[in-house]
């Protein structure tokens, strides 16, 4: 999955709070992301972890959060042992090694005045958790840091906290959707993009490209799982809120055509066409020609006959 810079919970002036979860928690972890701006969002394929990474590059602050489903349980103090070691095998030679812990959370800060003969002047910060059988490491790092800078760490530190149960991020769902769908997981899709469309979601706002593909990946997941009945379905709630959207016609026609029915395929296949001037930029309408849906259809006259009517080839 590419990065999304998705599910503000809240924000102000100098803040950014970020909620950060799974598929099927029920708690989210919020982080003050300090104005950086999202490079990573990744939910891995068995969906029992992800990592998130923001950057800063004005004030060359990076955060970082990381979380998974440990093999063992233990607490924020087992947590960093297990990360530490790991990053102690780094190259990086760590000056001023601080650990410490504060209520449920374990700690490790510490500098690296030069490397590679080059003055970095970079601090670090991690912060370790435990978190309802979930292993949490949060990452706070800045080059050219100087003490002014110690507020910042101490701001963003300060904002970490757990929200339970957690809140409903339509966007969140859709990441956690799209993570499924291209990660060909199609029955999670199917729930994680229903939720998106469900009617007690339907109050929150939600970005206008995201709700078409929402809708598109959903009737498609059902399609690749032999529903063609919910997929159809899907495609004609779409039409019913956006009739000019070409695309959802041209899915409907699809749906026909896998269940031998040519004469509705036929005509949403006109309708599409009709309205394919309607489609997004970044879109071009399918070739019928090409698609696997029309393949037992290419010899049949009423078939030809349209493919002649809007000149289409392969």
């Amino acid at each position: 999955m590419g990065a999304f810079c998705l599910n503000v919970s809240a924000q102000d002036n100098d803040s950014y709070y970020y909620g950060i979860s799974l598929p099927y928690n029920d708690w989210t972890l919020l982080v003050d992301l300090h104005s950086c701006r999202m490079q990573k969002n990744d939910v891995s394929p068995d969906e029992n972890s992800r990592r998130v990474m923001a950057t800063n590059k004005e004030e060359a602050l990076t955060i970082s959060v990381f979380i998974e489903k440990p093999k063992t349980e233990g607490n924020h103090i087992d947590c960093r042992k297990f990360y530490w070691e790991r990053s102690l095998k780094s190259p990086l030679p760590k000056e001023n090694i601080n650990l410490y812990e504060k209520s449920d959370m374990a700690f490790v800060e510490h500098d690296v005045k030069e490397f590679k003969g080059k003055r970095i002047d970079f601090h670090s910060m991690n912060i370790y958790m435990s978190v309802h059988g979930y292993w949490v490491d949060i990452h706070i790092s800045k080059e050219g840091y100087e003490e002014k800078d110690k507020q910042i760490f101490e701001k963003i530190a300060n904002s970490v906290k757990t929200v339970k149960p957690k809140p409903i991020i339509r966007e969140e769902m859709f990441l956690f959707a799209s993570s499924a769908y291209y990660n060909k997981n199609y029955q999670s899709a199917i729930k994680q993009y229903e939720s998106v469309l469900a009617p007690d979601t339907a109050g929150i706002s939600i970005d206008t490209i995201i709700w078409y593909v929402t809708v598109d990946n959903l009737g498609m997941a059902y399609a690749i799982k032999g529903d063609f009945k919910n997929a159809k379905r899907v495609f004609e709630y779409g039409v019913k809120l956006e009739p000019n959207y070409p695309n959802f016609y041209y899915n409907i026609a699809c749906t026909h055509a896998e269940m031998s029915d040519l004469d509705n395929a036929l005509k949403n296949l006109e309708l599409a066409y009709k309205k394919k001037n309607k489609a997004l930029k970044t879109e071009t309408m399918p070739n019928p020609v090409k698609d696997p849906s029309f393949q037992k259809y290419r010899d049949d006259e009423r078939f030809k006959a349209f493919l002649s009517k809007y000149e289409i080839k392969e």
